[in-house]
This record gives C-alpha cells, structure tokens and sequence, in this order.
C-alpha cells in the first residue's frame, strides 16, 4: 500500500514554532496551537504583513528548533516495516 502523510504537524511541531515567533511579534494577540483552525495564518494574525507571517518559513534558526512529532518515527517506520511505501507530500518550504 502506498501511504502519503504531511510533514507539518504529522512529522514534524511546525506550528509550535512557528507560533513562538509569530506571538513575539509586538502588539500582537498570541495564539495558541488550539486556536489555530486553517493553515491561512493571515486569518489569525490579520495584523502582521505577510512577510512577518511567512518569512520565518525561510529561517534556518526556525527550522533548527522544529522537533519531531512524538512517536511519529516509530509509527512510519512500523508502516513500512509492514511492507508500506511511504511518501511525504507536503506544500513545506523546501529550506525545510
């Protein structure tokens, strides 16, 4: 069987990060990963330009601190020790 699983927050706490930055903006309201319903990130900082919403996204120093999702390893490695093709296909940022 082919498996397709997304890298943000499957593999991966992008948003965890991604919201430490974004809540470190002054003036702005900080959110929670509970609050965050829709990956359109303008929708919960309307406040912030698209460059202080997105730009972290090309940051090396962001995606040093992105850790993986907790048991996420040894259920994709369990999938494809049962005969599985696994795939990431995400729309990620490729410095990523």
């Amino acid at each position: 069987m082919r498996i397709f699983v997304d890298m943000d927050d499957i593999c991966v706490n992008l948003l965890h990060e991604w919201l430490i930055i974004l809540n470190n903006i002054r003036g702005v309201t900080p959110k929670t990963e509970s609050d965050i319903d829709d990956w359109n990130m303008k929708l919960h900082y309307p406040t912030l330009t698209s460059n202080q919403i997105y730009g972290p996204l090309y940051s090396s120093d962001m995606w040093e601190r992105v850790q993986p999702v907790e048991d996420a390893y040894k259920y994709l490695k369990l999938l494809k020790e049962e005969g599985n093709e696994i795939y990431v296909a995400t729309s990620s940022y490729p410095q990523s």
